[in-house]
């Protein structure tokens, strides 16, 4: 290749560079729109408390009854009991006569899944140590072995799972 020819070239590959980083310059592109998490614009502002779990943890299915109201219907098995509260949409699992797991039915109440939404069951708020897409676990809160978010695909609870600590 004559010299001439690398001359060329060489103009041509720094003519290139300079539109490309002419180009990236003015790019108009609003990253910053497109990454922003609007979820406080998007989502409703959701309603009190679902389930008050500290008040009913440990507590006789009695002492529940008088907070949620007769149970529905119960299923023993060999070492619990389940009972579940329609008007209260929960569900309460008796370890050896006591409160001892809870489901609570969110439905359509509009709680994002976000560490927030603990206080919907009465619970203090804290950092989660498992983040998924449609999942926040807690582990090692004082009085519960594990707390469970469950979301749907718009970032909503749809159901809360709690174990309690009680023995």
């Amino acid at each position: 290749m004559s010299k001439a020819a690398w001359i060329v070239l060489g103009a041509v590959a720094v003519a290139g560079a300079g539109f490309g980083a002419w180009q990236w310059q003015k790019d108009d592109y609003d990253y910053e729109a497109a990454f922003e998490t609007p979820e406080a614009q998007q989502l409703p502002e959701a309603p009190g408390v679902i389930l008050r779990v500290p008040e009913l943890a440990g507590r006789s299915p009695e002492e529940v009854a008088q907070k949620l109201g007769n149970p529905q219907d119960c299923e023993d098995s060999l070492h619990s009991r389940r009972c579940r509260y329609p008007d209260a949409r929960a569900a309460v699992l008796y370890i050896d006569g006591k409160a001892s797991w809870f489901t609570a039915d969110f439905g359509d109440s509009g709680y994002p899944l976000q560490a927030e939404t603990l206080a919907a069951l009465g619970l203090p708020e804290g950092k989660p140590q498992q983040v998924g897409k449609r999942e926040l676990v807690w582990t090692g809160l004082p009085g519960y072995q594990e707390i469970h978010l469950y979301g749907d695909s718009q970032g909503l609870v749809t159901h809360a799972l709690i174990k309690t600590a009680v023995r």
